[in-house]
């Protein structure tokens, strides 16, 4: 993964209302996507921070060029 362009996703978010964090429920790990106050949850549940932690990396990226375009 390319950490720079993630980074540079992570920040266009932020500055756009957009973000994703982890939380944890005794299920295991969820991702929540806050987006201008809309939040919605992923229906995967992780097992560890590692695999959420990649997995959100991958939604700033996918999310920054969804909406930048």
């Amino acid at each position: 993964m390319d950490y720079t362009k993630a980074f540079r996703a992570k920040s266009w978010c932020n500055k756009n209302g957009i973000k994703i964090y982890i939380v944890a429920t005794k299920k295991g790990l969820f991702i929540d996507i806050w987006d201008n106050g809309k939040v919605t949850r992923s229906p995967n549940i992780y097992r560890n921070n590692k695999d959420a932690s990649k997995k959100i990396w991958e939604l700033y990226l996918y999310l920054c060029e969804k909406y930048k375009s």
